[in-house]
């Protein structure tokens, strides 16, 4: 029998996503093997074939199995005709993918590793025997969201590239994290239209000659979305938001992907918030038990923690609840062709009025007493962490009584979903945990599921999974966010496998139906995603095992000691990295809260000078994995060596700063005791000075040569908005502030 050859038979009534299968299975061969398979709807009497589709389109090895929607057989005995059976069109193409990786490609987020070439011999079909179904029946991952170092800056084709890879490792959902301040729909209320719209919170990034690694982000001025670029006006960047959003979607489908819209609910813009006051005037509103959140501001939002109206944002308020349900019908209006929403509450909950009279409503509509109660629920709160901060999880707690009695509300009485949409699905989520054994008896399970959110890092969402124990009896689909790396940890490595194993185990253990991808960088983390791939399809599956597989895999198989050291050593070091929450949070302030008086600075500083040197002892495991990888694994190698490389250096980088602030501050402290009456010491002031100075300069070149390895480990537009923030919120600021203490330790007092 030639080598070169081979027949994929399918159905005359294939859907889109089985032609799909074929399709791909025939340009890997060609790509792998050297020759084109043909493709047709007739079987061959004779070569080499495969036969692939659903039970109804072309009954195969799962003919006899029951495989569901998600499963998929393989089969192939003896090596000539090998048959794929899904339980639907999309798990076809799974299947297609699977074979696949047996001719040695693996599959990434990031992108296909190709096998050496040379490696695998003539063509051959594996003699294979397997029926799949998964662990976790819903998988999602998260695009778009807010910050440079997420989705937002991914243009509509850098969507499809991801969907092409997501599809290969079998997740069947994707969501889109939006924010009130993007330009996703248009909105008017009242008479007030919405006027201003933008990404990245309306920050500005500007690229300029000095900034590093310009060559890789591509332009210079305001750097920003490649499908947004020159769009100025609110018109322009919401019909550009729209384009891309509608274009989102459809690619998402076209591949077999569900599509999830997350809407902050009851968060609005800026144009509509300030006139919620006087829109509420004839409304009497019980005072609030909570206090009003600090004032902050975040771009086009002034008033971040709606420090104003918190306490007016209460579904006892007919004119929030009439705004909140405008604002719902407004998504659902301009994206009809959504598979769901997801209605999740303001990230920090204002301080609604009339807590217990929300809790009364509930409890009377839904005879929910004595089995819960409002101080049951306070108590079970305070024993609860969320975020760090004292007292935030009774406030969750609370925040979350009216968030459901708001839910009840617009889901449940006024039907604004099912008037819209009658077969939409609608997910809910909640920071707090005190309230999930309430959830069930609110909401229709038939309509409803719900996201247990949890908390920020990897390591505190696994901690308080057993809080889910009220899921698998309630008869409601519970699903879990999943953090892969927190955004206030930042680009510090966050390699917390254990953690993981912990969250999914449990997972098991309570029945959740699925998970949700929580992750802001990417490319850096593709072994803590593809434990949660894998282990979505195998329940006996370790983070080690995947681990050493996708090493094997990808470098060959005398990497995989030296790499699993390295892992090892990073996850000891995971505890250390949650504790300096906020050092690498990409936000303007990223260098500027060193030098200021952040109050985490003094507890910090020892503890990065801990890992500084732990991360330096792991670069040598590293550096003999990439020394004993095979060619296609030598940028993945790379790339964590990189990672490891940069951690340090920002590290670095912030102690310096904080000890040139605390030189400046002994200068000062001079004059001012020579302002009480002491002798001031020109000489121990000018030296201070100096002092900091040459510690700035210092701070400039460990930040420059960070930078710089970032540059060089660019991956994907996620890994160009850090760059992008590197420079405008690191380099930027720290260049200025080195310039002025110099000057204002070479010149001070001497003026005309």
């Amino acid at each position: 029998m030639p080598s070169k050859s081979l027949h994929i038979q399918i159905s005359p009534d294939a859907h889109a996503l089985e032609r799909r299968a074929a399709s791909e299975l025939r340009q890997y061969v060609r790509q792998l093997f050297g020759f084109t398979p043909s493709v047709s709807e007739v079987r061959r009497k004779a070569g080499r074939t495969i036969v692939l589709g659903t039970g109804e389109s072309s009954p195969g090895p799962g003919r006899k199995t029951r495989l569901g929607k998600e499963g998929y057989a393989i089969r192939c005995d003896d090596g000539t005709s090998l048959e794929i059976c899904g339980g639907s069109p999309i798990a076809v193409l799974w299947a297609a993918y699977e074979l696949i990786e047996q001719w040695g490609v693996t599959f990434l987020v990031q992108g296909d590793v190709m096998p050496e070439p040379g490696t695998l011999g003539p063509f051959h079909l594996p003699q294979l025997n397997v029926v799949r179904r998964p662990v976790f029946e819903q998988r999602t991952f998260r695009i778009i969201n807010d910050m440079l170092n997420s989705g937002i800056l991914w243009s509509l084709n850098d969507h499809e590239k991801l969907f092409d890879q997501l599809v290969k490792l079998r997740f069947n959902t994707v969501i889109a994290a939006t924010y009130p301040h993007q330009p996703w729909w248009h909105w008017s209320f009242r008479g007030v239209e919405r006027t201003q719209v933008d990404l990245v919170y309306g920050f500005r990034h500007v690229i300029h000659k000095r900034s590093i690694g310009r060559d890789v982000i591509g332009r210079l001025g305001h750097y920003t979305n490649p499908d947004f670029q020159g769009a100025e006006t609110y018109s322009e960047r919401l019909a550009a938001g729209q384009r891309l959003m509608h274009g989102i979607i459809a690619a998402a489908h076209q591949r077999g992907l569900k599509f999830i819209m997350a809407h902050n609910f009851n968060y609005f813009p800026d144009e509509f918030q300030q006139h919620l006051a006087r829109w509420s005037k004839k409304h009497r509103i019980p005072k609030s038990i909570m206090a009003a959140e600090r004032y902050s501001t975040l771009g086009l939002h002034a008033d971040t923690g709606n420090s104003e109206v918190g306490h007016l944002m209460t579904p006892l308020n007919p004119v929030y609840v009439e705004m909140v349900e405008s604002w719902l019908t407004a998504v659902l209006e301009t994206y009809p062709e959504i598979d769901s929403v997801l209605l999740s509450p303001a990230e920090f909950p204002p301080n609604a009025g009339g807590i217990g009279v929300c809790w009364k409503q509930l409890s009377r509509r839904h005879k929910l007493e004595p089995e819960f109660s409002l101080d049951k629920i306070k108590a079970a709160a305070a024993g609860h962490k969320v975020g760090g901060q004292p007292g935030r999880s009774v406030r969750e707690a609370l925040g979350a009584v009216a968030t459901v009695r708001l839910l009840d509300l617009v889901l449940n009485e006024h039907q604004v979903v099912q008037r819209i949409n009658p077969d939409m699905k609608v997910y809910a989520s909640l920071m707090s945990d005190a309230l999930l054994g309430v959830i069930p008896h609110i909401f229709d399970s038939a309509r409803f599921e719900f996201l247990r959110v949890g908390d920020y890092t990897t390591s505190s969402v696994a901690s308080s999974m057993d809080r889910l124990a009220c899921a698998r009896e309630s008869g409601m689909s519970f699903h879990v966010t999943t953090t892969i790396n927190d955004d206030n940890v930042g680009f510090l490595p966050q390699f917390n496998f254990s953690a993981l194993h912990t969250t999914v185990r449990a997972m098991r253990r309570h029945g959740a139906k699925g998970y949700f991808f929580r992750q802001f960088d990417i490319s850096e983390y593709e072994p803590m995603m593809r434990y949660l791939v894998d282990a979505a399809w195998d329940s006996r599956l370790t983070p080690r095992k995947s681990s050493e597989r996708l090493v094997e895999k990808i470098c060959g198989p005398a990497s995989v000691d030296p790499m699993m050291k390295a892992f090892r050593a990073l996850e000891k070091l995971a505890p250390q990295f949650d504790f300096v929450i906020g050092t690498g949070f990409m936000m303007p302030r990223m260098t500027l809260k060193f030098w200021e008086d952040w109050p985490y600075v003094v507890d910090y500083f020892p503890v990065w000078e801990k890992l500084i040197d732990s991360l330096g002892k792991i670069e040598p495991h590293i550096e003999a994995a990439l020394q004993l990888s095979a060619p296609r694994g030598k940028q993945f190698v790379g790339d964590l060596l990189a990672f490891v490389r940069f951690g340090g250096l920002f590290m670095q980088t912030a102690i310096l700063i904080r000890q040139a602030r605390l030189r400046y501050d002994a200068a000062e402290e001079l004059k001012t005791s020579a302002g009480r009456g002491g002798k001031f010491d020109v000489t121990a002031h000018n030296d201070e000075m100096r002092q900091s100075a040459r510690l700035l300069a210092s701070a400039v070149d460990r930040l420059e040569a960070a930078t710089a390895i970032w540059a060089g480990s660019v991956r994907d537009q996620t890994d160009i908005g850090s760059l992008v923030g590197l420079n405008a919120y690191g380099l930027d600021w720290l260049r200025g502030k080195a310039d002025e203490i110099r000057i204002y330790g070479e010149h001070w007092g001497f003026e005309i």
